[in-house]
């Protein structure tokens, strides 16, 4: 795929960002000479940089640049997706618009976040607890939520299959 650069708007042409995830500054240190920026990480894995827009030095992601650059977005959706859940591969076709929902959705469908079950830190179950609830059958719903600290309605859940799903 051949690169292709576009301004950044209202950076004075100092920025362009490409179609691959490259960010170029005409200004460097403000000396005038052209140079490509090196990104670093943030503290969630997404590839940041400081640019100077509308005279404010600001900190932007380099996905987030890419895809208002390059990807149209008319139902104004307000988060970028990684498709392939690399944080850092900031390629065009790499990224869409979506939402809070279908972001979150797709990084479970590809494995980006496991916090199912006992991983998911406001669990009050875990694998264990499951097993015995399925196995005694016999029990009570209110009686094991009780012995548990849960909602009769989550063990109705659970031995109905409509959580717990994995174990």
């Amino acid at each position: 795929m051949k690169e292709e650069w576009r301004e950044i708007p209202n950076t004075d042409g100092n920025y362009q960002i490409s179609n691959l995830g490259r960010l170029k500054t005409f200004n460097w240190k403000n000396h005038g000479s052209e140079r490509i920026c090196k990104p670093a990480h943030d503290k969630k894995g997404y590839l940041r940089t400081a640019i100077k827009v509308g005279g404010k030095i600001s900190t932007v992601k380099m996905h987030r640049l890419v895809a208002q650059s390059f990807i149209p977005n008319p139902e104004n959706k307000p988060q970028v997706n990684h498709i392939n859940g690399l944080k850092n591969d900031n390629r065009v076709e790499n990224l869409e618009w979506c939402t809070n929902s279908e972001n979150t959705k797709h990084s479970f469908s590809i494995g980006v976040q496991d916090n199912i079950g006992s991983h998911n830190p406001f669990s009050k179950l875990n694998e264990r607890k499951v097993y015995f609830i399925r196995m005694f059958k016999s029990i009570k719903n209110k009686d094991i939520a009780e012995m548990f600290n849960v909602q009769p309605s989550t063990i109705k859940d659970v031995r109905n299959g409509r959580s717990w799903k994995h174990v």
